[in-house]
């Protein structure tokens, strides 16, 4: 079977997971064959080796299966940079662009120096934000060794050597922190999925690393503690970026608006409440 056939059968196969079967079947062929999707168009008619169909297949049963694309891949895009990513970390998703972007035009602004971001994963959050800005250090932190792992590689291979030095990895639980340093900055995209929401996830989301997605009861546990960091760790004059679950935005700001907090909604392209700026009053 040749290139164009392998891809006719495989996005057909696909049709009832995804609404681009065509794309998602290149991605993972030009993936499997290790060359670009220019490639699969200039040859288009060659014929696939038994070893070659058997190994893009087996992906396409797993694509099938649910498993998302960036798993497949191993990789996704976020606010234009390719980040490495595994079943130990979240997927970056658009909608944490929004925080980014308040972010940076927060640290120009302010000229802030120091970041700590809580729950790191893939890293994509402080390594955006130290590609883009000139952030003098971040302190990126997770529960999971496996994820500072991801993250690390990425700082490596994402960040000018200029700036691999400015960030360090620490483990560190959210619910148990630890630090006495103060930061201009203080980021976080933490669990906050009610617990029993869990199970009615879309099947995508059962592939992603439970303990990101799990906001215990009700989902703002999480956001129970950073406030008390807040309190801790961030500068007088600094502020908190925060991405939140888009209905529970009243009872998250209610958190940080007690004890000198002060909190403020963004929404996001979708019109949705997705990030929450806490300042000191």
């Amino acid at each position: 079977m040749d290139i164009r056939e392998t891809l006719s059968k495989a996005a057909e196969y696909l049709i009832e997971i995804t609404d681009s079967p065509i794309l998602e079947a290149e991605l993972i062929l030009a993936y499997s064959l290790e060359v670009d999707k220019y490639e699969l168009i200039t040859k288009s008619n060659r014929i696939l080796t038994d070893k070659e169909f058997d190994h893009f297949w087996q992906l396409i049963k797993d694509r099938k299966s649910g498993k998302p694309v960036a798993y497949i891949l191993e990789r996704k895009e976020f606010f234009g940079l390719d980040f490495i990513v595994t079943k130990d970390v979240l997927i970056p998703r658009p909608e944490t662009e929004i925080l980014i972007e308040l972010s940076i035009e927060y640290i120009e602004k302010h000229k802030a120096k120091s970041l700590l971001d809580l729950g790191t994963g893939s890293g994509c959050i402080p390594i955006t934000l130290l590609y883009k800005t000139e952030l003098e250090q971040a302190r990126a932190v997770d529960i999971s060794n496996e994820a500072i792992e991801i993250a690390q590689r990425n700082a490596k291979s994402l960040l000018p050597i200029q700036k691999q030095n400015r960030i360090g990895f620490q483990k560190g639980d959210i619910l148990n922190y630890n630090d006495d340093t103060t930061y201009d900055l203080i980021t976080s995209n933490p669990p906050y999925i009610p617990s029993k929401e869990l199970a009615d996830l879309p099947i995508d989301l059962s592939f992603e690393p439970r303990s990101a997605l799990d906001g215990k009861e009700d989902g703002l546990t999480f956001y129970r503690y950073i406030a008390q960091i807040l309190k801790k760790n961030m500068k007088k004059t600094g502020a908190a970026f925060l991405e939140i679950h888009s209905t529970l935005a009243d009872q998250s700001m209610k958190i940080f608006n007690n004890d000198g907090l002060q909190s403020e909604l963004y929404l996001d392209l979708a019109q949705k409440p997705r990030v929450i700026k806490v300042t000191f009053k």
